[in-house]
Parts: C-alpha cells; sequence; structure tokens
C-alpha cells in the first residue's frame, strides 16, 4: 500500500530536494520553490545571515555555495512531525552540511517551497578540528 501520509508526502519531498542538491542539478532544485520564496540562511550554507527571495536569488545562491556545502541528510526533525493548515505544509526539519548540521523549518505551498528556513546548529568535528589549527592550538586538540 502506498504511504500517503502527511510525513511520508514531507519526507518524499525532502527526498527528492536533496537528490537534486546532490546531483547538482541546479534547474532541478530551483524548480522545487514556488515562484515566490524565501530561503533565509543562518550560516548553514553562507556562512552568512543571508535571505534568497525568488528563484533567481536561489538559484545564484546554490551556485556559488552548493559545492562546498554538500548538503545532504535532509529529514524531517526527530520527534517533529509535518502539519498542514490553509494549504500550507510545515514541518521542522533537519540536515547536514560539510561544515555543520542544521535544524530548520520549510513550508511547502502547492507543492513546492514557499520558506525554508536553514540555521546551522552545530560545526561538525572536523571543522572544529580545521579551525583550532587555523589558530595554531594544538594543546586544544583531542
Amino acid at each position: 500500500m502506498l504511504d500517503t501520509t502527511l510525513d511520508a508526502r514531507t519526507q518524499a519531498f525532502l527526498d527528492k530536494f536533496e537528490a537534486a542538491l546532490a546531483a547538482g542539478d541546479l534547474d532541478a532544485a530551483v524548480a522545487m520553490f514556488a515562484p515566490e520564496c524565501y530561503w533565509r540562511d543562518l550560516v548553514a550554507f553562507t556562512w552568512n545571515i543571508k535571505t534568497m527571495e525568488g528563484r533567481d536569488q536561489v538559484r545564484e545562491m546554490l551556485s556559488s555555495c552548493l559545492a562546498r556545502a554538500k548538503p545532504r541528510n535532509w529529514k524531517i526533525a526527530e520527534g517533529e512531525s509535518a502539519t498542514e493548515t490553509g494549504g500550507v505544509t510545515e514541518c521542522w526539519i533537519s540536515f547536514e552540511t560539510e561544515a555543520a548540521r542544521g535544524y530548520g523549518l520549510i513550508r511547502l505551498q502547492n507543492g513546492q517551497i514557499w520558506t525554508l528556513r536553514c540555521p546551522a546548529r552545530r560545526q561538525s568535528r572536523r571543522q572544529n578540528l580545521e579551525r583550532i589549527a587555523r589558530r595554531g592550538n594544538r594543546a586544544a586538540w583531542p
């Protein structure tokens, strides 16, 4: 039987988004955004606090950051479930980049991303070690 629960549909959407990003397919990734869309990046991709408005700005950001960020593991956040109100599906999500783990919020409208909020929550262990090495603080290494 086909699983058509809201969580299953949301995770299937995240899987498709992850596949487009992993393939470096900007056209497919950008097409998953609504014409009027907003992506609020809080350090996870751009290493800055930046809001992209519309598909053109999303494409521009991805073309400059995707290869470095290497986003992956887009999932519904542990203990969370998707909700739907007024035709908008909302869900807390988790994801990883090459340098950080993130916990964000996605809102889907008409099967496309309307808003995506991606804050970095924690740097990876490797990223922390590289930062320490750049500062020359080897005594802090485990």
